[in-house]
């Protein structure tokens, strides 16, 4: 089977990750990471959502999902790095909490460049992202 859009499939699985990532990170600090568990949940339904319109063809799904993830890695990255400070200052109890977070970072730079390469080869075909193949 040929997936025909692919960053459709990207998106749902990125989306699935998130929320996996805030389950992880809830459970490892229960009472203080609660925040981390409803935006996961949140930030990760949206791109399903947005990874379901791509996979029907909306065309406008692609670009809201290109600035999503644009902004969920830099807040990623931003969140890292000050639980990363903490746990240097001596928090070793956020230590999985910042591994979550960079590792949640590093899936949105991945999806940032899948993306790229997405539209890249649509436009190399002639076609929006959800028309190629």
């Amino acid at each position: 089977m040929i997936l025909k859009n692919r960053l459709g499939f990207y998106l749902l699985v990125y989306g699935f990750f998130i929320l996996l990532c805030g389950m992880i990170g809830y459970h490892s600090l229960p009472p203080k990471a609660t925040s981390l568990l409803v935006s996961a949940s949140l930030c990760g339904s949206l791109m399903g959502v947005l990874g379901i319109f791509s996979l029907r063809g909306v065309q406008i799904a692609s670009k809201i999902a290109t600035w999503v993830v644009a902004v969920l890695g830099i807040v990623f990255l931003w969140r890292a790095s000050l639980v990363t400070m903490a746990v240097k200052a001596g928090q070793n109890d956020k230590a999985i909490v910042a591994c979550v977070l960079t590792a949640m970072a590093f899936a949105s730079l991945a999806m940032i460049v899948a993306i790229y390469f997405d539209a890249r080869r649509s436009s190399a075909a002639g076609k929006t992202p959800q028309q190629a193949e």
